[in-house]
Formats: C-alpha cells, structure tokens, sequence
C-alpha cells in the first residue's frame, strides 16, 4: 500500500489538495483519491502531479476519471510499481 500520496500540481480546480482514501467504484477497492469540484461539457483535459512513497515493494493502479452516473464515463488506468 502506499502511502499519502502529495499533490503537487493539477490543471483542473479540486476539492481539496490532499489525497483522501475513499472508495473507487469503479476500481472496487479502496484507493487514494482528490476530486475535481467543477462540471463541464464538452471535452477537458486535466493533468495531476505527485508523488507517493510506499515502506514495502507494492503495485497498484492509479485512476483517474470522470466517475459513475454519468452518461459518459471516461476513465485512464496506469499500473504503478514501488520497490524499497
């Protein structure tokens, strides 16, 4: 598990600037996770960087999305590894 992860930049407006675990439905698991705070319509491009450390070797998957209930569900998942 990692942990807290630290927000160092994002090109979107956010609710808050630190990571929250929270559960990602989409994902089914409990995961780190800052929310956008405004809608749009359209297209959006949002980039978001941080860092992360972890005591352990571990994997995970890092999400980013635009969430359940909506009509349009438009999500990236990348696979992210840490060795000690």
């Amino acid at each position: 598990m990692f942990g807290q992860p630290i927000l160092w930049s994002s090109g979107a407006p956010l609710d808050s600037v630190f990571y929250s675990k929270q559960y990602d439905s989409y994902l089914g698991t409990t995961a780190w996770m800052v929310r956008g705070k405004q809608s749009f319509w359209g297209s959006d491009h949002v980039s978001i960087t941080g860092r992360a450390t972890s005591a352990t070797n571990t994997w995970g998957y890092f999400h980013a999305g635009s969430g359940t209930g909506n009509w349009i569900d438009a999500n990236a998942i990348l696979y992210v590894s840490s060795s000690s």
